[in-house]
């Protein structure tokens, strides 16, 4: 288990628009696609002072664009797929420790959250990069 911090667009997100877009010309069936990225701790810290401390750094989130939660994760939700770069992409949280942070999208599918097949043909397709990412966890 992990405490999975979630900062999330709040203005329009060109990279996922056109990464829906994509893969609809693709043929994926999808409705909708969300990006976020998603950095991970250990589960010992406390949610509420996660949120403190992210929101009062700068480098790691803007209020005028993001908005942020918490949750403890073991894996993504379903429709969820998790991607790393290969190179680990670390941030410092003063007061936390160091984070992993990683990319969570989001797949919809015709009937709710995509199915793990769907979540599959988006990600070989286009959601990761198998020269420079790789996938941590997909539902």
């Amino acid at each position: 288990m992990a405490l999975a911090i979630t900062l999330r667009p709040t203005i329009p997100d060109n990279e996922a628009r056109t990464a829906f877009s994509t893969l609809r010309r693709l043929g994926v069936a999808l409705l909708g696609l969300e990006r976020a990225v998603l950095l991970l701790l250990d589960e010992a810290h406390a949610p509420a002072d996660a949120l403190r401390a992210v929101r009062a750094d700068e480098s790691i989130f803007n209020v005028n664009t993001q908005q942020v939660a918490t949750e403890i994760v073991s894996e993504p939700k379903p429709g969820q797929v998790w991607v790393a770069t290969d190179i680990p992409d670390e941030v410092a949280i003063a007061g936390l420790g160091v984070a992993r942070r990683l990319t969570q999208w989001t797949l919809t599918g015709m009937s709710g959250p995509a199915d793990s097949q769907t979540v599959q043909e988006a990600v070989a397709a286009l959601l990761c990069n198998p020269a420079v990412q790789h996938v941590v966890a997909h539902a």
